[in-house]
């Protein structure tokens, strides 16, 4: 039941019912049970970022599985020790744990547990961006997951090959892969998974923004109708699953396309539909980007007086995340308004202030 509760991510359930089956265990003298219910427990710690207490558990699980010379236990708890030390930024320990990990899962044949350490491989290498690494233990990873038809593992799998495809500037082939992932994840009907993955299909396959950032602007409004058709495929399924921090930042991004394509009235009821969401939820990257967009709405249509509103929310912002790189560029901003109005002095006391945050 504790076990259930754990896949569910009730931690605080989890955790009370596994120490009641912890007393139990060690009421009837049952060591490889007790082992695997404090592997359990550990692994409540670990959900719930307490990594001390999970270390210390998972020491007590590993110990016993020695002791009972439960091989396959003691694969599993090492994995999760690794894991541990990965959420700790540790990652050379993570990677010499999964190294002896890796050893005890192909002595005892446990290809399928050992799929996942190849993964948290992977994924240690991505931290420490080591991306040819990263590429290289995903692949392995990969073949893993085929071989015992691992359909989850499978498709974490090609997620993180296709970021890492998508860091080394490789979109196409990261579109690729994230295709593949799609298909698994339509056919074990993992909604929410789903969604995650579409909004990344449309940030390395939407192509009409980044031409028009390079200055190919006819190219750009030609790929225009089909940046949109991705952006409203995942605003459907954001809507449906109720995922505001997604159906915010899509927002955002068609009310980018449609700037590009000069449709300023629908771009600015994107941005500011992005922007109601966005502030409600405090997504502030979201906002941010939209509060700039709409600015640039506002500057072609000679609208200086909304510029000068959005610019002051992007102070706020850039203060509360304590940027002052931001809160500078959004001061020299607000400070070019206020002199083209012909009010100079706020103009000058604005640039000080922007020259003072930049330093």
């Amino acid at each position: 039941m504790g076990e259930v509760y754990l896949g569910l991510s009730q931690a605080d359930k989890a955790s009370e019912v596994l120490q009641q089956a912890l007393a139990i265990r060690r009421e009837l003298k049952d060591r490889k049970g007790e082992g695997e219910t404090l592997d359990n427990l550990g692994s409540v710690y670990l959900l719930k970022s307490q990594y001390d207490k999970a270390l210390e558990t998972f020491q007590q699980a590993l110990a016993i599985s020695r002791e009972v010379k439960d091989r396959a236990g003691e694969g599993r708890t090492l994995r999760k020790i690794g894991v541990t030390y990965s959420n700790l930024k540790q990652n050379p320990k993570a990677l010499e744990i999964y190294n002896q990990t890796l050893a005890i899962q192909q002595e005892v044949g446990d290809k399928f547990q050992a799929g996942y350490t190849l993964f948290s491989i992977a994924v240690t290498y991505d931290d420490l961006q080591d991306y040819p690494r990263t590429l290289e233990w995903s692949k392995k990873s990969l073949a893993a997951s085929r071989e015992v038809g691992n359909r989850f593992l499978e498709y974490r799998v090609l997620n993180l090959i296709s970021t890492t495809y998508g860091i080394k500037g490789d979109k196409e082939r990261a579109v690729e892969f994230l295709q593949q992932s799609l298909a698994i994840q339509r056919e074990i009907k993992d909604s929410s998974s789903q969604l995650g993955t579409l909004t990344m299909i449309m940030v390395f396959g939407s192509k009409a923004s980044d031409l028009y950032s390079k200055g190919f602007y006819s190219q750009a409004r030609a790929e225009a109708p089909h940046d949109i058709k991705l952006a409203q495929d995942v605003l459907q399924m954001a809507r449906e699953l109720k995922q505001p921090d997604k159906e915010a930042f899509v927002l955002q991004k068609l009310g980018r396309v449609y700037y590009i394509l000069g449709d300023y009235n629908k771009a600015t009821e994107f941005l500011q539909q992005s922007l109601k969401i966005a502030r409600q939820i405090k997504e502030l990257q979201t906002e941010t980007t939209a509060l700039s967009l709409l600015s640039s709405i506002y500057r072609d249509q000679g609208k200086d007086r909304q510029i000068i509103e959005l610019s002051q929310r992007k102070i706020e912002i850039a203060r509360e995340q304590k940027d002052p790189l931001s809160e500078a560029s959004s001061l020299n901003v607000l400070a070019s308004i206020y002199t083209e109005l012909g009010e100079y002095e706020k103009g000058i006391e604005l640039y000080q202030q922007a020259l003072a945050k930049a330093r």
